[in-house]
This record gives structure tokens, sequence and C-alpha cells, in this order.
């Protein structure tokens, strides 16, 4: 447990979207950018599945593989910066910014680890569970041309 404890203390907070129902979040640290895909219509690819934002290529990849999810109804599209590799998430909608303190972390949530593939914890708060990607192998497996949604 003291590591998921490590691990959660070094994220300053979280973003919490849905897709397909399931709520995920994203460290608000690699989060650049929410945009609503219908004000960036002119930006985006939707054949080639890419956002062009600021100069930068942001690649969707494949909600199915990573969130096993065939859902369609996107309202969002967040940009993620991890490293060199930049992507975008297509997400049903945003919900939701926490921040972690001490306190917050020691009374209002609980943390399991995952045996999902691409999911490393269930945040449990509030009576929800709410599934952090594992996106260090998302961004791994990320590589492979077949993750990208075409």
């Amino acid at each position: 447990m003291g590591d998921i404890i490590n691990f959660i203390q070094k994220i300053p907070g979280i973003v919490i979207f849905i897709i397909d129902s399931k709520e995920y979040c994203i460290s608000i640290q690699n989060l650049r950018e929410i945009i609503n895909p219908i004000e960036a219509e002119n930006k985006v690819d939707w054949e080639k599945a890419y956002i062009n934002f600021e100069n930068k290529i942001y690649k969707f990849f494949n909600n199915k593989k990573y969130f096993n999810s065939n859902s369609s109804k996107y309202s969002r599209i967040l940009l993620v910066d991890f490293g060199n590799k930049r992507f975008g998430i297509l997400v049903d909608k945003v919900i939701e910014y926490i921040t972690f303190d001490d306190m917050f972390i020691m009374n209002s949530i609980t943390f399991d680890k995952s045996d999902k593939k691409f999911i490393t914890l269930n945040l449990n708060y509030q009576g929800r569970t709410i599934y952090f990607p594992d996106y260090d192998e998302i961004v791994k497996d990320f590589n492979h041309s077949e993750t990208f949604i075409y």
C-alpha cells in the first residue's frame, strides 16, 4: 500500500472522465487540453484519427483496446502528453477534477491494485470505482499501428 500512496502523492490532481459508462482518470500533469470536437472540427482528421493542435499532431488511440469500449458518443477530446508521446483520448464526458492532499488521501479514497490490462489502480471514491489507466504501458504499446482508430 505504501507504493500506491507514494504514487498518488506525486500527482497533484486528476481529471475524471467517462467512457462507455465507466469512470477513468488522468493526472493533470499529463493533460494538455480538453477540447470540444465540434469547436475543433477544422483541426480533426477523423479518417486518419488525429487532431492538429498548436501545430502538434495528437493521434487518437483505440478505446476498444485500452478501455474495452465501443462507445461512439464522444463529447470531448483529451490531449495528453507523456514525454515525447502525444495522443488524444476520445471521451463521453469530463465530469470532475479533484486534488490530492494528505487529508483527502487519508479520509476520502481507497486504492486497490488492478488486475486488468492497461489499468494500474482502482480508486474507490464516494461509492464509485474510478479506473486509473496504466499510461506507461499504454505508451509502450501505442507504437503499434493497430492501436490507432482508422
